[in-house]
């Protein structure tokens, strides 16, 4: 007699690999990394130039780094100083007068406070800035030094400029943007 399988018996089906466990995985050959270094670099530059580094999607704009930088390992140590570099750009447009663009970038690095990544970007582009101004400041004038120096001790560390307030960070950005005026004019004075 045949035995016939009984109902409501379920027959164990488990799901299979595409592959065998033990089949080496496919690898594609990346291209990109047989370009030049300069043409990739470039690459790079276009990129981190033309991106939006401000995602305003939720309740407070924040600065984000560039899915470029998300891609691999190898593309990340290559890209992240040419990223930061445009960071500190952003700061040093603060030395033609527009203190604005200051309080806007920090503003939108403070909205997250607890993010150690904004913090150090913060860090390396406010205290290029600042090591820019005292390089032409010094070359103007006197004066202008003990201004620079209490601006110095004022900010500190861009960590301690985060956790400011914003009329403190206010404060400092136009006395920063006031003390670069005066050294352009005291600049030009001295060219005349």
């Amino acid at each position: 007699m045949t035995e016939l399988p009984q109902a409501g018996r379920q027959r164990d089906m488990k799901p299979q690999p595409a592959t065998s466990p033990n089949a080496p995985a496919e690898t594609k050959e990346c291209h990109f990394f047989k370009l030049p270094p300069e043409l990739r670099f470039a690459i790079y530059d276009e990129v981190l130039s033309t991106t939006d580094f401000v995602q305003d999607q939720g309740l407070e704009p924040r600065i984000v780094r560039p899915s470029l930088l998300a891609t691999c390992k190898y593309i990340q140590v290559e890209a992240v100083p040419l990223y930061r570099n445009h960071l500190g750009m952003m700061l040093a447009k603060c030395t033609s007068g527009a203190a604005s663009i200051l309080m806007e970038f920090v503003e939108l690095l403070g909205a997250s406070q607890n993010d150690l990544h904004a913090e150090r970007r913060l860090t390396v582009a406010l205290n290029r800035q600042l090591a820019r101004t005292r390089k032409y400041v010094e070359e103007c004038h006197e004066s202008a030094r003990e201004e620079l120096v209490d601006i110095n001790r004022a900010v500190g560390s861009a960590s301690l400029y985060l956790r400011m307030d914003c009329k403190t960070r206010t404060a400092l950005a136009e006395s920063l943007d006031e003390l670069v005026m005066v050294s352009v004019a005291l600049k030009s004075q001295g060219d005349s």
